[in-house]
């Protein structure tokens, strides 16, 4: 694993910032840390991390007020911002959250933690065209626009969607309050 820290401040010294790397429950935890010890240091320091971890391997990543991006991951993947964007492109199952934020997500497979949630933004998933699922979405002040054959329900427009994709198979839940929702084949390379 190789992780890359950029740190920058308005008024705070950055380098009262240290960047802690710290091996737990059979995995790494890599954050920021000030005076306190904890890893949500309270100063105007921002930390902008770049993680590259082995092909296979799970990430997750968590913070509450930035960009989460993933890029090109063979495995299972999670992220989780409260305010900010997320994208994930991953050949495993993908897990998403924000509140504040839009979410852009490329999955490989679905399994039973696979969601994808936001309260203002709009999320667009691609899926491969191996992946089997029972799909649900909604949103509140948005469309839904679907690539796959779900039912659509709702006033115009559609707001809710339900069916299954391939086989069906595991839940694919997609939800977001006000934005819009897109759901799209992965198109053959």
């Amino acid at each position: 694993m190789e992780v890359i820290a950029h740190k920058t401040a308005l008024n705070d010294d950055p380098s009262d910032i240290q960047v802690k790397v710290v091996e737990r429950d059979g995995g790494v935890t890599v954050c920021a840390v000030g005076d306190s010890g904890e890893c949500l240091p309270t100063s105007d320091v921002s930390v902008d991390f770049t993680v590259r971890v082995p092909r296979g391997v799970r990430f997750v990543a968590r913070t509450v007020n930035g960009l989460v991006e993933a890029n090109s991951l063979e495995a299972d993947t999670e992220a989780h911002t409260v305010n900010g964007n997320v994208r994930v492109s991953t050949g495993g199952a993908a897990q998403v959250d924000t509140v504040n934020g839009s979410i852009v997500a490329s999955v490989g497979k679905i399994t039973s933690a696979s969601k994808f949630s936001t309260v203002n933004g709009g999320i667009t998933v691609t899926l491969s065209n191996s992946v089997a699922a029972r799909v649900h979405a909604e949103t509140v002040n948005g469309r839904i626009r679907t690539e796959f054959p779900l039912a659509l329900r709702g006033a115009f427009p559609a707001r809710h969607a339900d069916g299954a994709i391939g086989r069906g198979g595991p839940e694919l839940k997609i939800a977001t309050v006000n934005g819009s929702i897109r759901l799209k084949h992965k198109k053959p390379v």
